[in-house]
């Protein structure tokens, strides 16, 4: 079980990016996998809800990822703290674009938070670089590290993919449990 008091809740949040003064806590008894029966597993075709991308998604896998059945938004993955998670998506855009950007937030106490320790840059990310072509299969992978001093508890993830003039490619939310 997680026991936080309003110091290192704070403390939680400015990791993320954002600073805020918390009054009310939530807190939430995250399982362990081994006793919920969940297996690590590489997910292809994760359940994920469409936010508005421009770019036909085809593929999105996770790795690692441990299934788990969220209450509000179906399978999820349970993302282990201190681990290192891969995001490989592929899509294909509707138009051409000489830059990318990518940029992921959890969904903390009502507000969006940014993970800050990710570069937005996202060109190194597209196999063959940039600039990619419209109706052109373009996969992406990238790394995102799970820091162990994250809370453990559920986080509503969503992921974002720019273009030029910060047009959305990608956009796609899904259930995470950190743990």
């Amino acid at each position: 079980m997680l026991i936080m008091n309003q110091n290192n809740f704070v403390g939680y949040l400015v990791s993320f990016g954002l600073i805020l003064s918390v009054t009310v806590l939530a807190q939430e008894q995250v399982d362990s996998a081994s006793s919920a029966g969940i297996s690590s597993e590489v997910i292809t075709n994760v359940n994920f809800t469409d936010c508005g991308s421009t770019a036909e998604i085809l593929e999105l896998t996770i790795n690692p990822c441990a299934r788990y059945k969220d209450r509000t938004m179906g399978n999820g993955c349970l993302l282990r703290r201190g681990t290192s998670v891969e995001f490989t998506l592929r899509f294909k855009p509707s138009i051409d674009v000489q830059s990318v950007t990518h940029e992921a937030q959890g969904e903390i106490v009502m507000a969006n938070v940014s993970f800050r320790d990710m570069d937005p840059n996202a060109c190194p990310c597209i196999q063959g670089g940039c600039p990619i072509r419209s109706n052109q299969v373009v996969s992406y992978v990238n790394t995102i590290q799970i820091k162990r001093m994250w809370p453990a508890f559920r986080v509503p993830v969503t992921y974002y993919v720019r273009g030029d003039n910060a047009t959305t490619l990608v956009c796609f939310r899904m259930a995470a449990k950190l743990a």
